[in-house]
């Protein structure tokens, strides 16, 4: 039977906070309240179709936005934090606030979206296939709400540009698919998956003018920094990264008390012995997504009453180098 099923929802919050500035200037106690409005929005999508009694496929977007409000105070660090999540929302004048003058401030900005594809078809009786392949896509940006060379006074004022401009971007290709045959006292799961296959970039324009740094304001007035900071060098970055693995599982009813399996691994070799086990204990449920694949450290108990069900299993792994 061909069904449709579809849920839209949406979410939007605004909170307009204000940043309270006390600092000591040359000309004496600066005192001022800088609005700082939050931005956050939500949507999510999905819609569910049924092409018949044995294939099902689900289609999914979501746009989230999340921004947080580093409000500082006298005495806090200058450092203002990144938004939560990524995503759809935007904080103006971030880090305005305490000693920071309101032209040191910074705007920041969040995209994320994502949108997936999941089909489950029962192929015969015995045969099931799930399939998952995920596209994402975020963008944060940082602007300076001026372009200026920094001044740093301690226990004073932080003036000038804020120089904390930057732009980082991320696309991501998650694919997935996981089959799982049933046969008597076997059932055999096997899947392969691109867990991860993502470009990563980064403009990064942090403290590109530079900054002086003064430990009085009276040395301010001199004009006697005790230090000059700048960054110099590369601004655009770029990281690649690529896994693929896959896995292969048995598992048998030997009794109706009593249950065993196999297991056998392909991954990229991780980069220590740790990572190596968590690769071992975790990947087939990774890669299976939304299907259920019981570990072999798990001791569940029998449907019969008073009946301990024993499950033992023989995990090998294979690693690709």
């Amino acid at each position: 039977m061909k069904r449709t099923f579809f849920l839209v929802s949406a979410d939007y919050q605004q909170d307009n906070l204000q940043s309270i500035i006390f600092a000591q200037l040359p000309s004496g106690l600066f005192q001022q309240n800088v609005p700082s409005p939050v931005r956050a929005k939500d949507l999510a999508s999905r819609i569910i179709h049924d092409f018949s009694d044995n294939h099902t496929g689900t289609l999914q977007f979501t746009y989230e936005g999340r921004s947080r409000q580093n409000q500082l105070s006298s005495g806090q660090g200058l450092t203002a934090q990144s938004p939560n999540g990524g995503g759809g929302g935007s904080a103006q004048n971030q880090a305005s606030g305490g000693y920071l003058l309101p032209e040191a401030g910074r705007s920041l900005s969040g995209i994320e979206r994502h949108l997936k594809y999941s089909d489950k078809l029962v192929l015969s009786p015995s045969l099931l296939n799930q399939f998952q392949i995920m596209f994402e896509r975020n963008r944060d940006s940082t602007a300076s709400t001026t372009e200026q060379r920094q001044i740093a006074v301690q226990n004073a004022f932080v003036g000038g540009g804020a120089q904390a401009t930057q732009l980082a971007t991320e696309n991501n290709v998650d694919i997935r698919d996981v089959l799982t045959w049933s046969h008597k006292t076997h059932t055999v799961t096997a899947g392969v998956a691109i867990p991860n296959m993502s470009r990563r970039g980064l403009n990064d324009y942090s403290n590109r003018l530079g900054t002086f740094n003064f430990a009085t304001v009276q040395d301010y007035v001199d004009g006697r920094p005790y230090s000059f900071t700048q960054q110099q060098g590369p601004v655009h970055f770029v990281y690649w990264q690529k896994e693929v693995g896959g896995f292969v599982q048995d598992q048998i009813r030997l009794r109706s008390n009593l249950q065993g399996s196999g297991r056998a691994l392909a991954a990229p070799p991780p980069s220590s012995r740790a990572q190596r086990n968590v690769v071992r204990r975790a990947l087939p449920r990774r890669l299976a997504g939304g299907a259920t694949l019981p570990p072999g450290e798990h001791s569940p108990a029998s449907p019969g009453p008073r009946r301990p069900l024993t499950r033992g299993g023989t995990p090998g792994a294979a690693e690709e180098g």
